[in-house]
């Protein structure tokens, strides 16, 4: 049995696609502590701002070096206030839950579910659809294989709330339920397009993907999960910021808030991309191309390891992803080199001798391993440059980056791996 944590209770959200959530308290973790000594006034804006938005109305409080005690129970550090605060301030970052789906190194994982019987044979076939897109997602360390069988691991069947629900991973397995609301979701006004959105967004869930819109809609961090309430946990997903209507992860209020109808599901978009691939890669060497663009000259700089520049600082500004490359070389591969001019620009070439052709140029090192020739899962990435402002690398042939005066070029630089489906 799991065990229930004693702490203050607060108006339960029910969600339009399911996942009855709680309202929140510390972002990463639930400490005990037994010291006894408390304030009651607020004087910190950051935590002032939390308490708010978590309806925590009244609290004894603590301060520590650290930051504060709430309640005798709730350790919330400075650290994780300016998480907060930075989550809050950008209610569209996917997260994840505090377990997931275990999946040994360098393997697949293979989960197996069934279709309960009072599914009706149209839904089965959307649900079987929608599965074939999460399996044709190149590089995902987890497939899921149909079985007749009783003892599957995940079972869609009928249920009764919103427009579906399902569970979130346990103990390192999936989540157990995908409940779909089949009398409301076969209402004329709902396209197949729509029911597969519907579909697809509940597997996330059981793959530990919360709502992109979690804090916004209040959900909180502890919830109800197998009948009992526990701690879920939301941690930050890196590149995925954009506020976007076509993720499969949002809520229902999103749409129904915005009066926004619920998307058509075709295909997995950008940041569902990422966010998956960020937590089940079968090849970890296979790492995303971060592209900046700087907040003063214009000029781009990239890299694969996120910590140097996260979502930017106040020289360089988060641009996106380039595609995938290695972290170390593979069959066919050749090297990716950075370089930076005299004059401060950067630039990346598969060619190692510019420094050795053109000393104003100074050699920073490797940045990965990508190809020079076209194959399948692989995209063209086309350069292009302004002597105003530097280089600019993009995998869109008309990227409206380069669309004003002063840029020329265009032609393919490099190959480097598509972030999508095979």
């Amino acid at each position: 049995m799991k065990n229930l944590l004693n702490i203050p209770a607060i108006a339960l959200l029910i969600l339009a696609f399911g996942c009855s959530l709680d309202s929140a308290t510390d972002l990463q973790e639930l400490s005990l502590i037994n010291e006894k000594e408390y304030k009651n006034t607020v004087s910190d804006q950051s935590l002032s701002n939390f308490m708010e938005k978590n309806g925590i109305l009244t609290a004894n409080i603590e301060k520590i070096d650290d930051g504060y005690i709430l309640d005798d129970c709730i350790l919330i550090s400075h650290q994780k206030l300016s998480i907060w605060d930075s989550l809050n301030n950008n209610p569209n970052f996917q997260t994840k839950t505090q377990s997931i789906i275990t999946v040994p190194s360098n393997e697949i994982r293979t989960i197996t579910y069934r279709i309960s019987s009072e599914i009706p044979f149209e839904m089965k076939n959307l649900i079987n659809e929608v599965i074939n897109s999460y399996n044709s997602i190149r590089n995902f360390n987890i497939k899921f294989q149909s079985t007749q069988l009783s003892n599957e691991e995940l079972l869609f069947q009928n249920g009764n709330s919103g427009l579906g629900r399902a569970d979130w991973p346990t103990n390192g397995n999936s989540g157990r339920f995908v409940q779909l609301n089949v009398n409301s979701l076969n209402n004329s006004i709902y396209t197949d397009a729509q029911r597969k959105f519907v579909i697809a967004h509940e597997i996330g869930h059981i793959m530990g993907f919360r709502h992109t819109d979690w804090i916004e809609q209040n959900e909180g961090l502890y919830g109800f999960d197998d009948g009992y309430y526990t701690f879920i946990g939301a941690s930050l997903i890196p590149a995925t910021f954009d506020n976007d209507p076509y993720s499969i992860y949002n809520s229902g209020p999103y749409y129904f808030n915005r009066r926004l109808p619920i998307p058509s599901f075709s295909d997995f978009n950008y940041t569902d991309l990422l966010a998956i691939r960020y937590l089940y890669s079968k090849d970890i060497t296979e790492k995303p191309l971060y592209s900046y663009i700087s907040t003063g000259s214009g000029w781009a700089i990239w890299t694969t390891n996120w910590n140097i520049y996260q979502y930017g600082n106040q020289q360089y500004g988060f641009w996106g992803v380039t595609g995938y490359i290695y972290s170390i070389p593979v069959t066919g591969s050749t090297a990716l080199h950075k370089y930076t001019h005299s004059s401060g620009t950067p630039y990346i070439s598969t060619s190692a001798n510019i420094h050795l052709l053109y000393p104003s140029y100074t050699y920073d090192g490797q940045i990965g391993h990508v190809f020079t020739s076209s194959a399948i899962s692989r995209t063209p990435v086309y350069e292009w440059y302004n002597p105003n402002v530097g280089f600019f690398f993009t995998t869109n042939s008309v990227d409206n980056y380069v669309a004003g005066p002063g840029w020329t070029g265009g032609g393919i630089a490099f190959y480097v791996m598509s972030l999508g489906t095979i």
